[in-house]
C-alpha cells in the first residue's frame, strides 16, 4: 500500500498511527492470504459496542435502556458502518485477492463494515480507548449515524401540524403485551380525528416516537385534504 493512501486514510479518521502496522493489518482481507483483520474485526465489534453505548449513556434528554438497546443495534448493524465506511472511502484503502476485488468485494457491505471495525480496534490498541472514542464520536455524527436514529420526532409532528392549524396530535397506548421483564407497547398517534402512524417497542416513550416517524410520512396528504 502506497504510504500516501495510508496518510489519506489517517486524515479521514482524524488519527495519526504511531504504530502504522496496526493499520495495516486492518486494512487486510483474508483473501489477500496475507495476516488478515479478523482478530481485530472481533475486538473492533466489542469496543465499538462500548463507544455508542457511552455516547447514548450521556445523550440528554436520558434514554432508558430499551431505547438505548434499540438505537445501538441500529448504529452498530451493518448498514450503519457501512455508511461511514463510505464516507472515508475505505473500500479504496483495502488490500485482498485479486480475484475477490475483481468481483467487487471492495464494495460489499459486509468487507465495509468489518474493515471498519478492524481499523477501530487498531485506533484502540495504539491509543487507547479515549481516541477511539473520539474517532467515533467524530465521524458518526458527520455521517449523521447517530442523529438520524435519535430523533425527536414526536416534536417534529407537532411542529409540523400546528402550522396548519390548533389541532395537536394524540398519542394512544392500545396494546401491551410480552413478559414483564420485556414488554412489547404498540401506540397510535391521530391528528382530527385520523389515525396516521402505529409504533411498536420496548417502552411507550420509544412506540410512541415511532408512531410519529410513521405519521411524519403520511402528514402532507392528511393536510392537504383538509
Amino acid at each position: 500500500m502506497i504510504e500516501d493512501n495510508i496518510k489519506n486514510l489517517e486524515i479521514s479518521l482524524g488519527y495519526a498511527f504511531k504504530d502504522i502496522g496496526l493499520l495495516r493489518t486492518a486494512l487486510t482481507h483474508s483473501s489477500s492470504g496475507e495476516a488478515n483483520n479478523q482478530r481485530l474485526e472481533f475486538l473492533g465489534d466489542a469496543v465499538l459496542e462500548v463507544c455508542i453505548s457511552s455516547i447514548l449513556y450521556n445523550k440528554t434528554p436520558p434514554l432508558n435502556e430499551g431505547e438505548m438497546t434499540q438505537y445501538r443495534s441500529q448504529i452498530v448493524s451493518e448498514a450503519g458502518l457501512f455508511a461511514v465506511a463510505k464516507y472515508i472511502k475505505l473500500g479504496k484503502y483495502i488490500r485482498m485477492g485479486k480475484s475477490f476485488k475483481k468481483m467487487g468485494g471492495a464494495r460489499l457491505k459486509s468487507v465495509l463494515s468489518d474493515a471498519l471495525e478492524a481499523v477501530l480496534a487498531a485506533i484502540f490498541l495504539d491509543g487507547g480507548l479515549d481516541s477511539t472514542m473520539e474517532v467515533v464520536t467524530n465521524l458518526f455524527e458527520k455521517t449523521k449515524s447517530l442523529s438520524q436514529h435519535i430523533q425527536d420526532y414526536k416534536t417534529m409532528l407537532q411542529e409540523r401540524t400546528q402550522k396548519h392549524s390548533n389541532a395537536l396530535p394524540e398519542y394512544t397506548l392500545v396494546k401491551t403485551e410480552g413478559p414483564s421483564h420485556r414488554p412489547r407497547f404498540t401506540c397510535t398517534v391521530s391528528y382530527e380525528g385520523k389515525v396516521l402512524g402505529t409504533g411498536v417497542a420496548g417502552s411507550i416513550k420509544q412506540a410512541e416516537q415511532e408512531a410519529a416517524q410513521q405519521a411524519l410520512s403520511v402528514i402532507e396528504g392528511v393536510i392537504s385534504e383538509t
